[in-house]
């Protein structure tokens, strides 16, 4: 997903992971991350005019996944549309967790998205 959004956006973004994913994600919850990254890289690259985008995935005790993706663009500006953002809202809210987005005091968009685990 990193490899695929990196001509779109002329940089890699960074990723880290944080905890251990057990039980692994079951496979709504797997394609949820994953449409939730995309979506995020894919606004950056149209819209965010950023140089560096941080992605961190991080499996906590609390049987949360958090999924928290800043990038150092213009922040989020007046939305045209909102389809992408109420989707990823969506999503989180489909499996236990919370959406949020936001502009940076620095300048840029943090997105923190968060589902809960099955066990």
């Amino acid at each position: 997903l990193i490899d695929e959004h990196g001509p779109q956006l002329g940089f890699t973004a960074d990723i880290q992971f944080t905890g251990v994913l057990e039980p692994s994600p079951d496979a709504v919850l797997a394609n949820d991350i994953l449409a939730v990254a995309r979506e995020a890289l894919s606004n950056c690259a149209r819209h965010a005019h950023a140089s560096m985008i941080s992605i961190s995935v991080e499996s906590g005790d609390d049987g949360l996944i958090t999924l928290d993706i800043s990038d150092n663009g213009r922040g989020l500006g007046t939305a045209t549309r909102s389809s992408g953002l109420a989707n990823m809202r969506h999503r989180a809210e489909r499996n236990g967790g919370t959406f949020q987005v936001s502009t940076l005091a620095s300048g840029g968009t943090q997105l923190i998205w968060t589902a809960r685990l099955q066990y």
